[in-house]
């Protein structure tokens, strides 16, 4: 199946919005793993990590409890199945140089809902190297596209 082209993708409908729309509204966080976001405690929706002016990993918080705050709050907390992937390990390993965006999707239940949607059609788009499936990526090294890390 071949890939949608960008323009496309960015008229994709999500909650009554464009993918067009809903990526005019990400807002920088400064200290996002720095500090705990209690602000971001009861709000569901995505952040992105920039490295070097790309964007590198998409991750979603779908909990109306925890929200956000929760999802920073496991990229630099201890070991643990949430945060034992490649994309968080590249974030804490680059900790210093990354930026944060964080992109609010409202309250309730489709919240919940439109963030996930908003998040496959995000990483669609952005084609974040950080949330590559491990497949992907060791191609990419084998065919000297990317470093090894």
């Amino acid at each position: 199946m071949p890939a949608v082209p960008k323009h496309e993708l960015l008229q994709t409908e999500i909650g009554g919005k464009t993918l067009q729309e809903w990526d005019l509204q990400w807002k920088p966080l400064r200290t996002a793993f720095s500090a705990p976001q209690p602000d971001l405690r009861y709000v569901v929706g995505l952040f992105r990590v920039r490295h070097n002016g790309a964007v590198k990993y998409i991750a979603r918080a779908t909990e109306p409890v925890g929200g956000l705050a929760k999802g920073l709050a496991r990229i630099r907390g201890p070991a643990q199945t949430g945060n034992a992937g490649y994309g968080a390990k590249m974030i804490q390993k680059h900790l210093a140089g990354v930026s944060v965006d964080v992109l609010k999707a409202g309250e309730g239940v489709k919240a919940s809902e439109n963030t996930k949607e908003l998040k496959k059609a995000m990483i669609k788009f952005y084609d974040p190297e950080w949330t590559w499936p491990f497949q992907r990526r060791m191609k990419a090294i084998q065919s000297g596209e990317l470093p090894a890390d």
